[in-house]
């Protein structure tokens, strides 16, 4: 082989050489930027997939917890509306064992007192239950004198544990002072009282 024809083949050789490996070169690295694309991708898509697990876990903690607390909140309620109706209970029946006590006809009078204060009017009608008619027919006219009122007292009785209702002559204006009425209007304060009981105890 002369030396001319080795040096072309060794020229061509080199070429090649420096193509293949340019080319090997270019693969590589295009290679390389598809794997470091894809793991990029690959690392996102895995950032939202655990995003999403972690968002769908802590929705469903929430909903776990807040069915808990319903529950729980359910029962304290429950337990303080029977808590409430076992004290009226017992309310009631002190207040019918001292029915016919000097204390009772003190309470009675200032029921009465209280319903004419706020129904404002000079003539009145005064409601009661059959038991305390007696009793009311002397306060009537006590507490007629010093108001310096009429009251006339209804002729049927009402349905009630104890107390007074009294209204305007005209019936316009109306106030229920039962024993009833007043415990229902002190019943918010009792049950946020048992509420705050309940709380505190939690």
């Amino acid at each position: 082989m002369s030396k001319a024809f080795e040096n072309v083949v060794n020229k061509i050789i080199g070429e090649v050489s420096q193509e293949v490996r340019v080319m090997f070169e270019d693969s590589l690295r295009a290679s390389l930027e598809i794997l470091e694309r894809n793991k990029r991708e690959t690392i996102i898509e895995a950032e939202k997939i655990h995003r999403s697990t972690e968002r769908q876990a802590e929705t469903l903690r929430l909903r776990i917890v807040g069915s808990a607390e319903l529950i729980i909140k359910n029962k304290s309620l429950e337990l303080i509306e029977q808590m409430m109706n076992e004290i009226f209970q017992k309310a009631f029946e002190k207040i019918e064992k001292i029915s016919s006590s000097d204390r009772y006809k003190a309470s009675m009078k200032r029921l009465l007192e209280e319903g004419i204060e706020i129904v404002a009017s000079k003539d009145l009608v005064v409601l009661c239950n059959k038991k305390d008619g007696r009793i009311l027919k002397v306060l009537a006219k006590e507490v007629a004198n010093e108001k310096k009122v009429n009251i006339k007292l209804a002729e049927e009785p009402i349905e009630s544990i104890g107390g007074v209702q009294v209204r305007s002559s005209d019936g316009t204006i109306f106030y229920d002072n039962t024993i009833e009425a007043r415990m229902e209007r002190f019943k918010p304060l009792l049950r946020k009282d048992l509420a705050a009981l309940f709380a505190s105890k939690e």
